[in-house]
């Protein structure tokens, strides 16, 4: 009995030893880039690792121990770069290759929307390798398809799949699940120039400034903006721009630049008079000559104490209807009233400027009835709600 016992005992431990290494087995890993950050792809300080052993870096041939990559800020990998294994590749910021991306294997490389992938090379896809295209996708060289590399293209409104050169298919690869180029959907140079000249300018222009990193934190209450060079050629100054639904940018202050150098620099702007909620940074690189070229785009989420968004009177009997804020909103603003049923009584377009108070008149109670209305302002991906009740007694 002694003996039996003994090796029912030596059973169960073997199960649970062989549960507990699968466990681990299926225990993903990889890289993360930090957010917001601008780096190389060869830089440690780029990466986030999921454990202490993995490589400072995903290396240049990415596969085997790496499971995932994450790209969340401006990250360029100078020279080619091969994906393989089962890595999954997903671009939710920049990647900029200088040289020509190979994915093979069952790796898959995923652009999600607002993401952007540049090659200055070729773009070469087989075996059972997936890319999937929401965003950008600029290749300056051609793009060659083989074997079983499956290729997805679901961009849309100004984003899209842009060749500059041939495209190539061949065995069993696929274009959205098609074997003509046709299916793919994508697009020319000329049709980047024509649909997006901002990203066509970005991608073939040479920055005459190397920009090492550029960050945007929140220190209560204001954005401190900080950028470093290694290099700069006939830089004249940096316009500093802010925008509070990421694309339309407006100029805050600007900082003058250094001409013509080799070494570091180190730059800061302070916005005294940040936006509450989420905002964009970016600056404007111009040189002495008047050409110039945009940096990447940076964000940052400010909770200011001192906003203030309120409607008043918040029962109201007669007359208007007002509005105040401060330091909520900035640019252009889609201001509306609903009735609880979502009946539409007011919409207006207004420009707002964050850093002045305002009382906004909005509409009399002659246009309203008895009830309760949701007052919204909305900007970018910033709203502010407010609720109002009328009374006429």
């Amino acid at each position: 009995m002694q003996t039996q016992t003994i090796a029912i005992f030596s059973v169960s431990s073997i199960l649970w030893l062989n549960l507990f290494f699968v466990n681990i087995t299926f225990a993903q890993q990889g890289y993360n880039s930090n957010d917001n950050n601008t780096g190389n792809w060869l830089d440690a300080g780029t990466w986030i690792k999921s454990a202490a052993w993995l490589a400072d870096t995903p290396g240049t041939n990415v596969g085997g121990a790496t499971d995932y990559i994450n790209i969340y800020g401006y990250v360029t990998r100078a020279g080619d770069l091969d994906l393989g294994g089962s890595a999954i590749v997903k671009v939710y910021d920049t990647l900029w290759i200088t040289g020509d991306l190979k994915i093979a294997g069952s790796a898959n490389l995923i652009i999600e929307s607002g993401g952007i992938l540049i090659i200055d090379g070729q773009f070469d896809g087989s075996g059972g390798s997936l890319s999937s295209n929401d965003g950008n996708i600029i290749i300056k060289g051609g793009l060659s398809a083989t074997g079983g590399a499956d290729i997805n293209n679901t961009a849309n409104g100004n984003e899209g799949f842009y060749v500059f050169g041939s495209i190539n298919r061949s065995g069993g690869a696929k274009f959205n699940g098609g074997n003509q180029v046709a299916d793919g959907n994508f697009l020319s140079e000329t049709e980047l120039q024509n649909n997006n000249p901002d990203l066509y300018n970005f991608t073939n222009g040479t920055l005459p400034v190397k920009l090492v990193n550029i960050t945007a934190d929140f220190v209560d209450p204001e954005v401190e903006l900080k950028w470093t060079t290694s290099s700069e050629i006939n830089n004249e100054r940096f316009d500093i721009q802010r925008a509070t639904n990421g694309q339309d940018f407006s100029k805050l202050g600007e900082i003058q630049g250094n001409g013509t150098t080799n070494e570091l620099h180190n730059y800061d702007y302070i916005d005294k008079h940040p936006v509450n909620g989420i905002s964009y940074y970016r600056f404007k690189q111009v040189d002495f000559d008047g050409a110039f070229e945009f940096s990447p785009i940076v964000s940052v989420k400010a909770n200011l104490s001192t906003a203030e968004f309120y409607a008043a009177p918040s029962v109201i009997h007669q007359g208007n209807v007002y509005v105040f804020l401060y330091n909520v909103l900035d640019g252009k603003t889609e201001v509306l009233i609903v009735n609880l049923k979502g009946k539409s009584f007011y919409m207006k377009t207004m420009n707002i400027q964050a850093d002045i108070a305002q009382k906004l008149e909005l509409i009399g109670t002659d246009h309203l009835e008895t009830g309760i209305y949701i007052l919204t302002f909305a900007s970018g991906v910033n709203r502010y709600r407010e609720k109002i009740i009328v009374d006429k007694g």
